[in-house]
């Protein structure tokens, strides 16, 4: 729903902004989901949960045999595993692309600061 809504939230963030109603929290939260990182959780998220949601909807079923069940918990492994490709990120990453420039968000994460070297 994020995903698709997304507009409309960011506009309901800026009007509660706008009206002082819960000021800091919605500005918190509009500088979150403005940023590349947080749409890439969101889409992998997104893809990991609608596989979840379509097992754990099944596994409730009225007519679901223990068979059943484990042809579905297998074919979700199945599911999660292929999404962890190359090919499979290759796609998402180009969804994720269209996404952040129909929203104006930058994909350019060269204004993060230098990684820490461990010791």
């Amino acid at each position: 729903a994020l995903i698709t809504n997304y507009q409309a939230i960011l506009k309901s963030l800026d009007e509660e902004i706008n009206e002082q109603k819960s000021k800091d929290v919605a500005h918190a939260i509009g500088a979150t989901i403005v940023h590349v990182k947080f749409i890439v959780y969101l889409f992998i998220l997104h893809e990991v949960l609608l596989s979840i949601n379509i097992l754990s909807v099944q596994l409730q079923a009225k007519g679901t045999t223990l068979g059943k069940s484990g042809n579905l918990v297998k074919g979700v492994i199945r599911t999660l595993e292929n999404n962890r490709s190359d090919e499979h990120f290759s796609e998402l990453w180009a969804e994720i692309k269209i996404f952040c420039s129909e929203n104006d968000i930058s994909i350019d994460n060269s204004n993060q600061g230098p990684k820490r070297r461990k010791k």
